[in-house]
């Protein structure tokens, strides 16, 4: 399975997260092995009888979870989409989020930069110790323009 989310989500807020994450691993399991899922369960992670039963019925208990996730069959391929499934969003869509989330602030910080550049030339055109201009050109471009400068 390559997407890091499950087409469902069971944690709506009402469940702790650890009911979410148990409904999480019978639905995936369900969706992943909709024939034959408890055996296929027993056999794919190493799983008995009862432990692979109560994993579909949504009852698996912290141990049985556990020796999923460390089963050579289990690890990061049933992890991320059984954290998305709690969650209620895939890692794709996270770092998405984040990217947009970078990019916006990198952009903010462009653009107060650019203002403090501009500020600085504004500075730099007036000798501020004698009062005098020393490029009145400089300063004249810029007095219709208002500088301002904030954190964003």
């Amino acid at each position: 399975m390559t997407d890091t989310m499950m087409d469902f989500s069971p944690f709506d807020g009402g469940l702790s997260p650890l009911g979410g994450m148990k409904e999480a691993l019978a639905s995936f399991v369900r969706n992943r092995w909709p024939v034959h899922t408890q055996k296929t369960i027993e056999r794919e992670w190493g799983l008995t009888i009862d432990e692979a039963k109560g994993l579909i019925k949504g009852q698996a208990s912290v141990r049985t979870i556990e020796k999923v996730l460390a089963h050579k069959n289990g690890g990061w391929a049933v992890a991320l989409p059984l954290m998305g499934g709690v969650i209620g969003h895939g890692l794709n869509d996270y770092i998405a989020s984040e990217r947009d989330r970078l990019s916006h602030e990198a952009e903010q910080k462009r653009q107060r930069a650019a203002a403090l550049r501009e500020a600085q030339g504004l500075l730099d055109a007036l000798d501020l110790g004698t009062g005098h201009c020393r490029d009145r050109a400089r300063v004249d471009r810029r007095e219709s323009h208002s500088v301002v400068l904030h954190d964003g």
